[in-house]
C-alpha cells in the first residue's frame, strides 16, 4: 500500500469513529437535504426562489471551514493519541503529509459543492449557470479548505481549543454574507474583500447576473487563497514539525521579486500604450495585473517549496536545466 493511500484509510477511520467529525459530516448533508425540500414546495412558499443564491451562497462559504475543521481535527487527535510521533518514525515525510492532506482537502472541497449544488437546484430549478463557471468557482473556493485545516493544529492544542478556533474561522469566512444585506453601492462594502470568501461571493453573484467578471473574481480569490496556504503551511511546518524553510536570505529573495515586478509591469504596460487587442487598459490597471500575475507565480513557487520540500524542488531544477 502506498504511502498516500495509508494516509487516506486512516484518516476515513479517523472520521468514522469520531462522533464530533461523523456529526460534522451528517449535518452537510442534512443541509443539502433540507434546501433540497424546500424546493420541492416552493409554489407554497412565494418569494422563497428570489433567496435561494443566498442559500447557496450560504452553502458554497460554509464549506472551506466545516470541512476544514474536519481535516483539522484529525491532525489535532493525532497528536493527542500519538499517531503523529507513530507516523515520525515511518518512511513517510512531514512534507508528503502536508501535502497529502493538501490534496485531499482541496479535491473534497472541488468535488463536494458540485454535487450538492446540483442536487439542490434539481427542485429549485432556479440557477442557469454553465459548469465551466461552477468549475472556476469551486476551485477558486476549495483552496481555502486546507488554509482552515492547517490553521486549526497551528492555533489549537486539544479538541476544545479547536472547536474554539472553528467558531472563529466560521464567524469571519460568513460575514462576507452581509454584503446581500447592504447597499451595492457603500463605500464599507470594499472592506469585505480582506476576506477571502467574500471574493467567491463576488464571483458567484457575477455569474448569476451573466457577467464575466465572475472569472477575474474567482482568480483574484484562487490568488488570494494560495497566498494564505503558503502562510499557512510554513506556519505549520515551522510549529508542529519544527522545520525552517532555510534557502537564500530575505533581502536576496525580495530584490528578485522586486525586479521581477518591474519588469513585468513594464512590459504589460508597454503592450497596453502600444493598442495590443485585450490588453487596452490604463496604466495602473496594468501595474494591477501584471503585479498579480507576478505574485501569483512566486506564490507557487513558495507553495510548491513549501510542500515538496526545497531540496525536491532544487532536484527537479537542476534535472530540468540538464534536460534543456
Amino acid at each position: 500500500m502506498s504511502a498516500t493511500a495509508a494516509l487516506v484509510r486512516l484518516d476515513v477511520r479517523g472520521i468514522t469513529r469520531d462522533q464530533v467529525m461523523l456529526i460534522n459530516v451528517l449535518l452537510s448533508v442534512a443541509t443539502m437535504l433540507t434546501i433540497t425540500a424546500l424546493g420541492a414546495f416552493q409554489a407554497s412558499l412565494p418569494g422563497w426562489v428570489d433567496w435561494f443564491p443566498f442559500m447557496i451562497a450560504l452553502a458554497l462559504v460554509s464549506g472551506p471551514g466545516g470541512f476544514g475543521y474536519l481535516f483539522g481535527l484529525l491532525m489535532v487527535d493525532e497528536n493527542d493519541t500519538g499517531v503523529r510521533e507513530a507516523l515520525g518514525v515511518t518512511p513517510i515525510s512531514p512534507a508528503r503529509l502536508i501535502l497529502t492532506r493538501t490534496m485531499i482537502a482541496t479535491l473534497w472541497m472541488s468535488l463536494w459543492p458540485l454535487f450538492t449544488v446540483a442536487v439542490m437546484n434539481s427542485t429549485w430549478q432556479a440557477l442557469d449557470i454553465p459548469p465551466a463557471q461552477w468549475l472556476v468557482l469551486v476551485l477558486s473556493l476549495a483552496v481555502l479548505t486546507p488554509v482552515c485545516a492547517l490553521a486549526i493544529p497551528v492555533f489549537a492544542k486539544d479538541k476544545v481549543e479547536a472547536l474554539a478556533v472553528f467558531k472563529g474561522i466560521t464567524f469571519v469566512t460568513l460575514a462576507p454574507l452581509v454584503m446581500y444585506f447592504i447597499d451595492a453601492d457603500a463605500w464599507y462594502r470594499s472592506v469585505f474583500l480582506l476576506i477571502p470568501t467574500a471574493w467567491s461571493i463576488e464571483a458567484f453573484d457575477a455569474f448569476v447576473a451573466g457577467k464575466p467578471i465572475g472569472y477575474a473574481w474567482t482568480a483574484g480569490g484562487a490568488l488570494y487563497g494560495l497566498a494564505l496556504l503558503a502562510v499557512v503551511v510554513q506556519v505549520y511546518r515551522r510549529k508542529v514539525y519544527r522545520l525552517e524553510r532555510g534557502g537564500r536570505s530575505g533581502a536576496t529573495r525580495w530584490r528578485t521579486f522586486a525586479g521581477g515586478t518591474v519588469l513585468g509591469c513594464a512590459v504589460v504596460s508597454g503592450l497596453s500604450a502600444l493598442g495590443v487587442p485585450l490588453l487596452q487598459l490604463s496604466v495602473g490597471q496594468s501595474l494591477a495585473i501584471a503585479g498579480g500575475l507576478i505574485v501569483a507565480a512566486k506564490l507557487l513557487g513558495l507553495l510548491a517549496i513549501a510542500l515538496l520540500g526545497r531540496d525536491l524542488v532544487t532536484r527537479l531544477r537542476a534535472r530540468f536545466s540538464r534536460r534543456r
